[in-house]
C-alpha cells in the first residue's frame, strides 16, 4: 500500500544522468561523450557490459539471474571502474521503479 514511499530516485554520478527500471527493462541515459561499454553489476557481482548508443544504454532482464523476485544493481564505468551511482539500487521483477 505505501510502496511508493520506498521509492527513490537514484543518485547519479556523472556521467550517468538517469536511470529507470520498467520491471523488465534497465534504461541508463548518459552524457552524449560516453561512447565506451558500461558494465553492470547485479548483487555485487558482474553481469553484463552494455553498449552506449547515443548516450543510451539499455539492458532487458526479465527474470532474476538468482530465481529471487529481486536484486541489486550498480552501473559502473567499465568492469572495475567506478560506480555511477552513490548507492546500489533495488529492482524487483515486473514491478516499476527503482528502491
Amino acid at each position: 500500500m505505501f510502496g511508493f514511499l520506498r521509492r527513490r530516485t537514484p543518485h547519479c554520478l556523472p556521467p550517468l544522468r538517469a536511470l529507470a527500471w520498467d520491471g523488465e527493462e534497465l534504461a541508463l541515459e548518459l552524457d552524449s561523450v560516453v561512447r565506451a561499454p558500461l558494465a553492470l553489476d547485479i548483487d555485487g557481482t558482474h553481469f553484463a557490459e552494455l553498449p552506449v548508443h547515443e548516450g543510451r544504454a539499455r539492458l532487458r532482464v526479465p527474470f532474476a539471474p538468482d530465481g529471487r523476485d529481486g536484486f541489486a544493481l550498480m552501473p559502473r564505468a567499465a568492469r572495475d571502474g567506478a560506480p555511477l551511482l552513490r548507492t546500489p539500487v533495488h529492482a524487483a521483477i515486473g514491478r516499476r521503479g527503482l528502491s
